[in-house]
């Protein structure tokens, strides 16, 4: 789990990032960025229940963060990250997650 400091969790900054941000598409997630003057870059999830019943949403939710934690030294410093979750994540292994993550990664550092 990050840090409370690198989180995301007041709805209106995600709300802000949803109407504002960038818009990175991938099969198994939706990616949300906005330049930010703050320097830690933060990061929410989004789990909607289109997902599934509670199981399946903690799960995404587990696997997204999983997945942040392990390349957090990756992304660009200063912005804020929205995940929202799609339902072939829950249908995906870690090592098609991880390719998709990396191909939104290298979008990512083309623009910021």
């Amino acid at each position: 789990m990050l840090p409370k400091d690198k989180r995301l969790n007041l709805k209106r900054e995600i709300s802000r990032i949803k109407k504002f941000g960038r818009r990175i598409e991938s099969p198994l997630f939706s990616l949300l960025i906005l330049d930010s003057s703050e320097n830690p870059t933060k990061i929410g999830t989004i789990t909607s229940s289109k997902l599934g019943g509670a199981v399946e949403r903690n799960k995404a939710r587990r696997v997204l963060s999983n997945l942040v934690e392990k390349n957090y030294g990756q992304l660009p410093v200063g912005v804020k990250i929205v995940l929202i979750a799609k339902k072939m994540l829950l249908e995906s292994n870690n090592e098609e997650i991880n390719a998709q993550f990396n191909s939104v990664l290298s979008k990512i550092h083309r623009r910021y």
